[in-house]
């Protein structure tokens, strides 16, 4: 190709990038495949425990996200609210992160319940109860981890037959004393207020973790050392997590064929979540995100070449 044409390529008006850029996008939120990819075992692991925690202990669900990383919490805690509904798991949603956590989780509790049956809604006061929101992390930690019953002194939750009542009179926190009664803490996330957990309530109960991509390796050492007993990292823990609600763990297919998640750190079979379908959030945005990326090193590389062609002309003069 002649140095016109490279000359050309690299000073192409950048509006013309954005909108293929955004047309990638887009497209790819429409492609519905499985994408060819292993499950992290910090993700099997995840879905593992929270498979075997006895149903009659709730789960504390430690929201601690907003609208600006949406993008991976938001299918993080929709793929666990769906586990918690079929496996009638009763829990308590909190943030000790930001005032605007609460309401973030709300209105993701109403967006998961627009998609289960009737007789499966979750219903507040009756399945969960919301906690709010605690301005100070350290402090509400500590004192759950010494007594959870004195640091939710006073908190109450409506009733689906209206009016409101102390939480530790509900269903959710009949049986529970202190925090070792609870199934385990489960941080959704985008901060370090799981580190804080993993210091204050590390070895009273088990501590899972849902985090960005961005968190995800600095709370891989603590998922080595055991100190969490699984982590979901990012889009792809997203959809890994999704996979499993879908096939179970080491589970053959219909045709008798190898399951779709096989990993050999977990002795059985873990049963997959009845009637759910492999076509959430995870796989949406992790197909899109697959898209952007290629198309990313096509332009690097187009770039690239395009730099040293150029080169290679002016040298020849």
């Amino acid at each position: 190709m002649n140095e016109n044409f490279w000359s050309k390529l690299q000073a192409i008006d950048r509006r013309y990038l954005y909108a293929i850029l955004i047309l990638a996008v887009v497209s790819g939120l429409y492609i519905k495949v499985e994408i060819p990819a292993k499950a992290d075992d910090s993700s099997v692991m995840f879905f593992k425990t929270v498979a075997e925690i006895p149903p009659e202990k709730p789960i504390l669900l430690q929201s601690d996200w907003t609208n600006s990383t949406r993008g991976e919490n938001q299918g993080h805690l929709e793929a666990i609210l769906k586990i918690l509904a079929f496996r009638k798991q009763k829990f308590a949603v909190f943030s000790l992160a930001d005032p605007q956590a609460p309401q973030v989780a709300r209105n993701v509790i109403r967006l998961v319940n627009d998609s289960l049956p009737e007789e499966g809604k979750l219903v507040l006061g009756r399945d969960y109860v919301d906690l709010g929101y605690f301005p100070n992390a350290e402090a509400t930690t500590l004192a759950m981890g010494i007594n959870l019953r004195s640091a939710w002194e006073g908190r109450k939750t409506k009733m689906p037959g209206g009016g409101e009542m102390d939480i530790w009179q509900t269903e959710v926190f009949k049986n529970v004393k202190k925090i070792e009664d609870v199934g385990a803490v489960i941080y959704v996330t985008a901060s370090a207020t799981v580190d804080v957990g993993i210091q204050r309530l590390g070895g009273k109960t088990t501590l899972l973790c849902m985090c960005t991509g961005v968190v995800g390796p600095t709370l891989l050492p603590y998922y080595s050392s055991g100190q969490l007993s699984g982590v979901a990292i990012g889009l792809k823990g997203v959809y890994d997590i999704e996979m499993m609600m879908a096939y179970g763990i080491n589970k053959k297919q219909a045709d008798g064929k190898e399951g779709k998640v096989m990993n050999t750190k977990v002795p059985g079979t873990i049963e997959p979540i009845e009637g759910y379908k492999h076509n959430g959030r995870g796989m949406t945005y992790y197909a899109a995100l697959n898209v952007v990326l290629g198309l990313l090193i096509f332009a690097i590389v187009i770039g690239n070449v395009a730099m040293f062609a150029s080169g290679q002309n002016r040298r020849k003069r």
